[in-house]
């Protein structure tokens, strides 16, 4: 786990959430309301948005390729190409305003 400065505190992603350290050392309980305004800490959050939204786009491309039924003799019945065309738009569309924000941050220090 990186650790990254934010005031007199450390914080890292664990498990998708932001934790919290002291100065020395110590892990915390929750993330103290003096930082949660931190550029770090706002960071990290937007993180966790992000990977959980990606994991949900993620599942909904695999659902859409992986739902495949069975006709009565056992041979699989055609793809629903509409539904996984759009999850895969949808999964495309996130991405590259990801990659926008990701590149605004970076650029912006």
């Amino acid at each position: 786990m990186g650790w990254v400065s934010a005031g007199d505190y450390e914080v890292a992603l664990d498990g998708g959430k932001v934790v919290c350290r002291n100065a020395a050392g110590r892990l915390l309980k929750s993330v103290p309301p003096k930082i949660a305004d931190d550029p770090a800490v706002v960071g990290l959050k937007q993180l966790v948005e992000w990977l959980e939204r990606h994991e949900r786009q993620c599942d909904l491309v695999h659902s859409a390729a992986a739902d495949r039924t069975h006709d009565v003799f056992g041979r699989l019945d055609p793809t629903d190409p509409a539904r996984f065309a759009h999850a895969w738009l949808a999964a495309a569309h996130y991405t590259e305003e990801l990659d926008r924000a990701l590149c605004a941050a970076a650029w912006s220090g």
